[in-house]
């Protein structure tokens, strides 16, 4: 069974992620020559050192060669770029245990074991999802690129998933554990729905893909997602 893309949660994990669930190149992230400093508003700027073998190709920035020069422009995040980024951050962090049951329920064979175990992790998401949509609902969208397709596209899904999840969990919670026909059909059901879960919200997370590498970088930069940055 795959892992949980909330178990062991790291933002550096979501940002691959969602390079990848574009078509992009992982690799492609900032490397660790990059340099942060601070504007005189107090965000991040993050100056990428110019490297040809990272640089993304923008035909707008070829030189007289016309080959693409391999400058990447430092990104500044405005306060409500950090202000969304951070709430999602704290609240995303927040769903690491829950992503860490649902795990170890997803290796169980045992009924008796399994299902209680996912009803606890189902809640628990479906509940950590819901107030996080609620939280980043209330906030203005990010002005980073594509901020605010980003925010719609993440509210949106966690505001499905979350009362989703809460009812699959209460769905289990009545399965009478004795019966072992119902008991054996509820454990594929939690399954099924893990697997269901997990390819949805992967792809939901692939949004982020929209964000330059530059930009990328000063999320990490922020402290609430500093912490998710490994």
């Amino acid at each position: 069974m795959k892992r949980s893309l909330l178990s062991g949660i790291s933002l550096a994990a979501v940002l691959a992620l969602a390079l990848s669930a574009c078509g992009s190149d992982p690799e492609a992230s900032p490397s660790p020559e990059e340099t942060t400093s601070a504007s005189a508003s107090g965000t991040p700027t993050v100056t990428a050192v110019p490297d040809s073998s990272s640089a993304p190709t923008d035909p707008g920035s070829a030189g007289t060669s016309g080959e693409p020069t391999s400058t990447v422009e430092a990104a500044e995040l405005g306060a409500d770029s950090v202000a969304w980024m951070s709430a999602f951050c704290t609240g995303y962090a927040g769903l690491g245990e829950s992503g860490n049951q649902l795990t170890a329920a997803a290796e169980e064979t045992d009924p008796s074991i399994a299902l209680p175990a996912f009803a606890q992790a189902y809640d628990g998401l479906g509940n950590g999802l819901t107030t996080l949509g609620e939280t980043l609902s209330g906030l203005e969208p990010p002005s980073f690129t594509d901020g605010k397709k980003v925010a719609t596209t993440f509210v949106d899904a966690f505001a499905e998933y979350g009362p989703r999840l809460i009812a699959k969990g209460a769905e289990l919670k009545a399965v009478d554990l004795a019966d072992t026909a119902a008991a054996d059909a509820a454990l594929k059901s939690a399954m099924d729905a893990n697997t269901e879960f997990n390819q949805g919200i992967n792809g939901e997370l692939g949004a982020l893909g929209s964000l330059t590498p530059a930009e990328q970088a000063a999320i990490i930069k922020i402290p609430a997602c500093t912490v998710m940055g490994g």
